[in-house]
């Protein structure tokens, strides 16, 4: 992924026999412009804590005015497109998904994937948008 510029975050698990990729755009958009000013005063760069879930946020009145369409609409800023996330898992997995060289066995969690998108979707936040904490990628070996 490096190799390719795309941005990610990983999380390392028991012991390093799980990890998780979140591949990314929001400093794509961010250079671009394209991240509405509001989620930019919050001051959230989103990474691995706040793709799985866990918002940090350093403002009081972010604090009392954040609601899950909020949660939606950061994760949206964060997501790849289906497209984009195709072209990950083949570049990570190769066709279809097979196992790496490495000896890993992939997972991707689609099923997750098609409920953030519904979830996205519904709050008006990006048609085919795919949250990113739900396009995890995760390898076991």
């Amino acid at each position: 992924m490096q190799a390719a510029n795309m941005p990610h975050n990983m999380l390392i698990a028991e012991c390093g026999s799980r990890v998780f990729l979140w591949p990314q755009r929001y400093a794509e958009r961010q250079a671009r412009g394209e991240v509405p000013e509001h989620l930019l005063d919050i001051g959230v760069n989103p990474a691995v804590w706040e793709i799985s879930g866990h918002m940090v946020l350093k403002r009081a009145q972010d604090y009392a005015e954040f609601t899950e369409a909020s949660a939606w609409e950061l994760l949206a800023a964060v997501s790849l497109s289906e497209e984009q996330l195709a072209a990950a898992e083949g570049m990570l997995f190769g066709v279809g998904g097979a196992a790496s060289p490495h000896g890993f066995t992939p997972h991707v969690d689609s099923s997750a994937g098609k409920a953030a998108s519904a979830a996205v979707a519904e709050h008006g936040l990006g048609g085919k948008a795919m949250a990113a904490g739900a396009a995890a990628v995760a390898c076991s070996s």
